[in-house]
């Protein structure tokens, strides 16, 4: 914690972004977005290759 409060005003310059692919579909009234088992793996790839 001391680590992320000595360090937080790099993060800013310091961030990656990703939006994971999904189809949209409405259960109940409600808007849930799908995403697929693959692209769930890719992302968990993704923040794993960063630390």
């Amino acid at each position: 914690m001391k680590n992320l409060l000595l360090n937080y005003k790099g993060v800013r310059n310091n961030t990656v972004s990703y939006m994971m692919k999904g189809n949209g579909t409405k259960i109940g009234g409600v808007y849930y977005l799908i995403v697929p088992d693959e692209e769930v793996a890719k992302v968990h790839e993704t923040i794993a290759d960063l630390f």
